[in-house]
């Protein structure tokens, strides 16, 4: 534990000890009870007594009116309350089924009659559905809406979308997750959520008050059973100082608690391939639907211990199922390719594609640069081919099917399978401890492995691989009250995850067998079939094993005083991450072939009618790198403050508040990060050359501090909030507020920073980009770098390197805005319109520091001319190796290094805009109606992790131009509907009609229940790329476009190979940059409609117990979800939509509800 964890940790246990108010941060997963008690003039009634009582545990909270007879009773768990209201010489007052909510504060107005106070009055009259006490924009999902409406997967956080202002990755849908997914894929992807303008997985999940936020990529580490969860609340703009480390939203998750009495359910789902639809593609290819097999089924007990005093609730939750999804795809090479006769190749617009001899680059006599021959009739000698290409392509099959389109894309066809168990069981016991003190413990754990048997069934897969995951999270919360105007609420808890990648096995297969010479096999840190990418053709290679754990230990505490109007709020919250990492990627080798090597006959001018990625391979120049990586231990603490008053005046409630976060710089057990000064000389004097600057330096070592970034501490962020009650149906609310984006944790050490650590031999083809030197069968003729290695070398001198800047990068924040109204209407209709926008600062942004300047690119060709090299004999392998190097390379600003990445670098900013409407209408039978839509616009100069539900995001084609990065964001939805319905059909015993027909007859059209949740939303903007050479190593580059606009009109499904128009853009010319903007102003990605509905029946077996039956449709209409177009300029697919996910599942249900 580093010297600030600990500190922290003997800070917060003085406080706990002393009980002095330290302004931390904290969670509200409980709400309140405010009002005020008058007599019948309207005078306030000090000192009057209030006793709130839980309906289901008979369990009372007492307080106090002050002075002005105003109350507070905070730290009530969600559900149904009686309060009751006395004062000497007026009668009591007693108001059943107040409902509280999550993060919720009801207001209740007693006017007290003159008479004894033994006499009670019932007050019937129904409460207004207004929101009267925050001006923060929020979402509860209720108890009824978790149980009930259909969930594919059983994933609470599905429904986080029906709140306005929220985007879901749709990747996620259906996706297990209350079960412990053991690949790790669902609870990746449904933690990118964006939620008002806030960057995709950029959010606080909270579960019972403490947070679940893994260190790795901000990812929750679970999500409760629907069944254990009574309900959450999603805030999603200027919500109070309570909550933070958010730049998005906060998802505040209640779990369930046991009662006075006995309940339980058993229940079981299933489905098959026979009730669902074949995928859109796999049917157009002849695919059948493959074998499916769903199975989840559980139970929960919930009751008590000692009734009135101590309660338990437990629950479990199996999951298994085994899928051959159809409609999967690939492009590989033909049987001609494979033996180099590219003759018949086309492009996508069906025009001929030549295939170049990189060893006939010559100077162009006719001017300047170079030119290349192409190879007799299209085809590469096999005498030509590399020893390592001819036998690598050994283990990829030949096509199964002839391939869409002139160039023959998705000639593979192939079911992805998956085999998947896992189990998920959670214990929660609730305890009175004293009229004074209540506390709660829960516990829940989740176990899984999946199976993925590839797509080729060779050691080429990229596929095989077996998933484990261990989950669990504790949670210990209570809370403590001095007296009734001073309460005390603290919480603990500690949250694990174990998950592994384990790579399938190789068979006898071995580095030698493919053509690699024995010290490269002799040399790498564990030995698979390496990784090869081709541009236009399928990835091939097995990931490594890549083991991992991250914890997350919290203490909590929170205070509440009561002084007149003002109410107080205070508390403390300290955690500590860890996150032990050991991945080594690329540890047999990750290599990219492109048409560059077979271009022409302008080697440095990108055509779409010349050159082949497999050609390239064939005859074995491309690029890649073989990495040396350590396991790494990877440590930080946060620590956070809030202050908060809620000031009520007559019908003006102002919440004001100020939150301080301070999160530690991030720590390596053995000092094994890397940053980067870009202003400290570089060591190491290079003949020839001035001195240069921007050095690796290495925390913890040689007098750096331990942490890989310069702490921040000026981390405060003012909330402010306002609610005015223009009538007890109307209220106005606004708010403001700065949050600050929590730091992320990456799944391996390239990404956290460890250059010089993680020790990389770069392949080094061609000196220049287009003569060939090294081919793929002796990659490293000066051998593998291993540790210990040389001051050169753990400089990294010559490598390409990513890094963290040593500068702050700890201050990337958001600010929140709103205005709104929220009016009941007659019949239970709450109508609420709401402005919400949100302004990024200093975001972080991918960025290559290493960019030459623009004002190079004048120079031409040459900038790639040879000249004589400086660092000549300083390393042994990498781009600085060789007797010459190109020009370029000496002109970059850092000339020792090759590119130099960061992926948080603060440069990026954005602005969003919207318009929400929310209409909710609430059922006396406890049905509800939910209609949320969402107008919006954002804009900014990069955007977050997530684009088109991918991790891609292309850089800025020009580093030192920013300004023109500027456009509509990537995660931009401009429209989006949601409507969720739980209606009980007004029909048989205690419903409206048909109450009195014959018991068989009432038994049959009795207990029906419909529930569904629609979705209809715009598409994401497009971004496009494109091939060519910028001649300044710009690590993107978009086409050019010749004035027209791309945009195609009509349905998406009736253009998926021309889904905009392309032929309006071109490569851009050598040594310049596309004009095209970074996404496209017009054309956008298809949209989304899906409408997921349930039937249910219940029947009373006896007077306690009940079975529903239950059928669920997802995707009734079986509307295809089709993925965005490829958007690279240069490949075969551009413009083109070759996948679609969401056809039709039935799933059939039954449970026993006691």
């Amino acid at each position: 534990m580093t010297k600030l964890s600990g500190a922290c940790l003997v800070c917060v246990a003085s406080l706990a000890v002393s009980g002095l108010y330290f302004p931390l941060p904290a969670q509200q997963i409980t709400g309140a009870i405010v009002g005020t008690i008058t007599d019948p003039a309207n005078a306030p009634i000090p000192n009057a007594e209030i006793s709130v009582t839980d309906s289901a545990t008979r369990q009372t909270t007492n307080a106090r009116a002050d002075g002005l007879g105003n109350f507070v009773v905070p730290y009530l768990k969600p559900g149904r309350y009686t309060v009751r209201v006395s004062a000497p010489g007026f009668k009591t007052l007693v108001r059943e089924n107040v409902v509280v909510q999550v993060d919720g504060q009801v207001r209740l107005e007693f006017r007290l009659e003159v008479g004894d106070v033994a006499t009670e009055v019932s007050i019937r009259e129904e409460l207004p559905l207004v929101e009267t006490e925050k001006g923060a924009v929020g979402q509860v999902v209720s108890d009824r809406a978790i149980r009930d409406l259909p969930l594919q997967g059983r994933n609470v956080f599905d429904l986080v979308g029906l709140a306005a202002g929220v985007q879901t990755n749709p990747l996620g849908d259906g996706r297990v997750i209350s079960s412990g997914s053991a690949s790790g894929l669902a609870i990746f992807v449904a933690a990118d959520i964006s939620i008002n303008g806030g960057r995709f997985r950029t959010n606080e999940f909270l579960l019972d008050g403490v947070s679940v936020m893994l260190p790795v990529q901000n990812q929750f580490a679970l999500s409760p059973s629907p069944d254990s969860t009574l309900e959450f609340k999603v805030m999603s703009n200027s919500y109070g100082p309570q909550f933070g480390r958010s730049g998005g939203g906060v998802i505040n998750v209640v779990t369930r608690g046991g009662s006075n009495e006995f309940h339980g359910v058993i229940y079981e789902m299933f489905r098959n391939d026979r009730l669902k639809a074949n995928n859109y593609f796999a049917n157009a290819r002849g695919q059948g639907r493959g074998v499916f097999h769903f199975n989840m089924f559980g139970g929960t007990l919930g009751g008590p211990v000692m009734r009135n005093r101590t309660f338990f609730f437990a629950d479990y939750q199996g999951h298994r199922e085994d899928v051959e999804l159809g409609g999967r795809s690939l492009t590989i090479p033909t049987a001609a390719q494979r033996q180099g006769d590219f003759s018949g190749l086309l492009n996508a617009l069906g025009q001929p594609v030549l295939i170049y001899d990189p060893f006939t680059t010559r100077p162009n006599p006719a001017g300047t640069g170079y030119i290349r021959d192409p190879f007799p009739g299209n085809r590469i000698p096999a005498e030509r081919f590399d020893p390592a290409s001819a036998r690598i392509q050994r283990h990829i099959p030949l096509p199964n099917r002839p391939g869409e389109g002139p160039a023959k894309l998705n000639n593979w066809a192939y079911y992805s399978r998956e085999d998947t168990r896992s189990d998920q069981w959670s214990v929660r016991l609730d305890h009175r401890v004293s009229e004074r003190h209540t506390v709660f413990g829960r516990y829940t754990r989740n176990t899984g492995e999946s199976e993925n048997p590839g797509e080729f069934g060779t050691p080429a897969d990229t596929q095989h691989i077996r998933f484990t995951n261990d989950t669990f999270n504790a949670v210990v919360n209570g809370t403590y009250v001095f007296t009734p105007a001073r309460v005390l609420n603290y919480r603990l808890g500690a949250t694990r995850r174990d998950g592994n990648q384990v790579t399938a096995p190789s068979g006898s297969v071995r580095l030698t067998d493919l053509g690699f010479p024995p010290y490269v096999a002799a040399a790498v840190q564990k030995e698979t079939f390496p990784i090869i990418n081709f541009t236009g053709y399928a990835q091939i290679g097995t990931p490594p094993d890549a083991p991992q754990t991250n914890d997350i230990y919290t203490i909590v505490l929170e205070q509440t005083q009561i002084r007149g109007r003002h109410t107080l709020t205070y508390g403390a919250d300290l955690r500590l991450y860890n996150q032990n990492v050991f991945r080594p990627t690329d540890a047999s080798g990750n290599y990219t072939f492109t048409r560059g090597f077979t271009q022409g006959p302008d080697p440095q001018r990108a055509s779409l009618t010349a050159g082949d990625a497999w050609a390239s391979f064939l005859i074995g120049y491309g690029s890649g790198q073989i990495q040396y990586t350590p396991a790494f231990a990877v440590r930080n603490a946060y620590l956070a403050g809030f202050f908060n008053d809620d000031i009520r005046r007559h019908r003006l409630t102002l919440n004001l508040g100020v939150r301080w976060e301070y999160e530690q710089p991030r720590t390596e057990r053995y000092n094994r990060f890397s940053t980067f000064d870009f202003d400290r000389p570089f060591p190491i004097r290079v003949p020839g050359l001035p001195q240069l600057y921007g050095v690796l330096t290495h925390p913890g070592r040689d007098g750096e501090p331990r942490g890989n970034f310069d702490t921040f501490r000026k981390g405060f962020g003012p909330r402010i909030g306002l609610a005015y009650r223009w009538t007890d149906r109307t209220v106005l609310r606004s708010g403001y507020g700065v949050f600050f984006l929590p730091r992320q944790g990456y799944p391996n050490a390239t990404q956290f920073g460890a250059a010089g650590f993680q020790i990389v031999t770069t392949w080094i083809a061609s000196i220049d980009g287009i003569t060939p030197l090294n081919p793929l069968s002796n990659p490293y003729p000066g051998g593998l770098l291993q540790p210990p290695v040389s001051q050169a070398e753990i400089l990294q001198l010559g490598q390409s390197i990513t890094i963290n800047p040593r500068y702050n990068k700890n201050n990337c924040y958001v600010q929140h805005w709103n205005f709104g109204i929220q009016e009941e209407l007659p019949g239970h209709w709450l109508l609420e319109a709401v402005y919400a926008g949100n302004q990024g600062v200093r975001l972080p942004v991918s960025v290559q520091f290493n960019q030459v300047h623009p004002q190079y690119q004048r120079l031409g060709n040459e900038l790639t001319r040879r000249v004589p090299n400086p660092f000549y004999g300083l390393v042994s392998t990498g781009a600085l190796s060789t007797p010459t190097v190109s020009l370029n390379q000496l002109l970059r600003p850092f000339p020792q290094y090759g590119s130099i990445d960061s992926n948080l670098n603060n440069t990026a900013s954005s602005k969003y805009h919207s318009f929400q409407l929310r209409a909710e209408r609430r059922f006396a039978a406890g049905g509800q109606l939910l209609l949320t839509y969402t107008v919006s616009k954002m804009i900014d100069n990069g955007s977050g992790r997530v684009v088109n539900f991918t991790a891609f995001r292309p850089p800025a084609q020009n580093q030192y131009d920013l300004r023109s990065e500027r456009a509509v964001s990537q995660q931009d939805i401009s429209q989006r509907l949601n409507l969720s319905h739980v209606v009980d059909l007004p029909f048989g015993s205690s419903r409206r009609w048909l109450n009195q027909v014959p018991k068989p007859l009432l038994w049959f059209v009795g207990g029906w229940s419909v529930q569904g949740t629609l979705v209809l939303n715009t598409g994401f903007p497009l971004a496009l790329t494109s091939s060519g050479n910028s001649g300044v190593f710009s690590p993107s580059l978009r086409p050019n476009n010749i004035g027209k606009s791309a945009r195609l009109s009509g349905d998406p499904q009736l253009r998926l190979n021309r889904f905009f128009e392309n032929d309006v853009f071109r490569i851009p010319e050598p040594f310049t940059f596309g004009n095209t903007g970074r996404t496209l102003p017009d054309v956008r990605g298809p949209g989304r409609r899906n409408y997921n509905v349930a039937v249910s029946k219940a029947m009373a077996i006896s007077e306690r117990l009940r079975m529903i039956f239950r059928a669920e449709a997802f995707n009734l209409t079986n509307t295809p979800f089709f993925m965005p177009p490829g958007t690279g300029l240069g490949t075969a697919s551009f413009g083109v939509i070759s996948e679609a996910l969401g056809e039709r599942q039935v799933q059939f249900g039954l449970r026993l509800v006691y």
